[in-house]
């Protein structure tokens, strides 16, 4: 008898093994929810996940994580509202039109537009895309240019794209992301997006690990924004621009070989387009790039390997922001130098902005396009400068306790 209880107390401990084992393969093989890890990591750019080689840059961001927090709260609560249809039907490239914006505004999510597409021809594309309109409206807090601290977050190969105009859409050959319906509505509406590179462990390496420059930082007191227009030769302005605490020129415009006296000698940031990849005539220049095709994103790699200043590429943020107060066109380099301005500056003096170049006057000869050559606009340049004079005047007159022209105040 003693011999069958001991037998029975084995059998229900085996049974009871038996039942747990069956429990704990239940719960291993259990799918788990998904938590869209693309998603997370186009919408966290928080600091604390990112390492850093000094105590400085760990003070810094220790400092700063408040406020990417703040910055980054719609992200977060913006891509919990997606349904997974916004993100289910496209491939990698549909993902990116949210990783570029990770740092959107609170306006984002009332004014981006949800449409069907067929993307780019030629290249394929996503058959849904979400395509991001006045997310800065009520102020812009996005990026100034691309970091680790917020590229490092998404997986390696994922996308990075920035903002193209809607009239491309309607081009013979339109960018990638492109919704065409819109594109050709009365009035036309949308917008295209471009791919100008993918996540890999080279291109993050010669992107800054956070922006220590533009983003939460002081403004500058006073700025000159330099264009290259040849009204600059009228009278000898460089004194007066030199004594601006920040002097901001644009793509090859030179101080030397005698045109400091016209134009300064002083030069804080430049702002450089596809054909002026990082000219300098200072390695203490700040060179803020125009990186939108794939093969520039190339070009600035191989450049940033060799150089020892200064160089970083405009973020997709900032081009939203200034094609949305461009509202359509190809804005000019001189056009991002107002948005800057606006963004950066307490004071800004506009020199070499006139237009009217090829309308001589009684009192002078008519100007030079360059202050530097005699070259003259081709169709396309006369095209955009048309568009783009009368949205200048009024983003300037809309904001006149803040900018000024200098050849009309000296």
């Amino acid at each position: 008898m003693p011999g069958a209880k001991r037998a029975g107390k084995r059998t229900r401990f085996r049974l009871l093994c038996l039942f747990g084992f069956f429990i704990l393969v239940g719960f291993l093989i259990t799918p788990r929810k998904s938590t869209s890890s693309s998603l997370q990591h186009s919408a966290t750019t928080g600091a604390h996940d990112v390492r850093f080689g000094n105590q400085d840059e760990r003070s810094y961001m220790k400092n700063g994580i408040e406020r990417e927090r703040i910055s980054n709260s719609f992200s977060r609560s913006s891509v919990s509202r997606l349904s997974s249809d916004d993100i289910a039907n496209g491939d990698d490239e549909s993902s990116s039109l949210i990783s570029s914006s990770s740092s959107s505004s609170s306006s984002s999510s009332s004014s981006s537009s949800r449409s069907s597409s067929n993307g780019g021809s030629g290249s394929g594309g996503p058959k849904r895309t979400r395509l991001f309109r006045n997310m800065f409206k009520d102020g812009f807090n996005g990026d100034f240019i691309m970091t680790q601290q917020k590229y490092s977050k998404l997986a390696r190969n994922s996308p990075i794209r920035v903002a193209k105009y809607m009239s491309q859409c309607l081009s013979d050959s339109p960018p990638r992301g492109c919704d065409l319906e819109a594109a050709k509505a009365d009035p036309p509406r949308g917008r295209g997006w471009q791919r100008v590179a993918r996540i890999t462990k080279e291109l993050l390496h010669e992107f800054p690990v956070v922006d220590t420059r533009f983003k939460g930082f002081q403004k500058y007191k006073s700025c000159a924004i330099v264009g290259n227009g040849g009204s600059l030769k009228l009278k000898k302005y460089g004194k007066y621009i030199d004594e601006a605490d920040a002097v901001i020129r644009f793509n090859g415009g030179p101080t030397t070989n005698g045109l400091s006296d016209y134009v300064g000698s002083k030069t804080t940031i430049r702002f450089l387009n596809t054909q002026h990849l990082g000219f300098h005539e200072s390695k203490k220049e700040i060179l803020l790039q125009h990186v939108t095709v794939e093969e520039t994103m190339q070009k600035f790699i191989n450049f940033k390997k060799r150089f020892n200043g200064d160089i970083y590429v405009i973020d997709g943020d900032f081009h939203q922001l200034v094609l949305d107060t461009m509202e359509d066109g190809a804005a000019s380099n001189g056009f991002y130098g107002l948005l800057f301005g606006l963004e950066r500056c307490e004071k800004v003096t506009l020199w070499g902005f006139a237009k009217g170049w090829n309308k001589p006057t009684s009192d002078r000869a008519k100007l030079k396009y360059h202050y530097y050559d005699d070259v003259e606009p081709n169709e396309s340049q006369l095209k955009r400068d048309d568009l783009e004079a009368p949205k200048v005047a009024k983003f300037v007159a809309k904001h006149s306790d803040i900018f000024e022209y200098g050849e009309m105040s000296h």
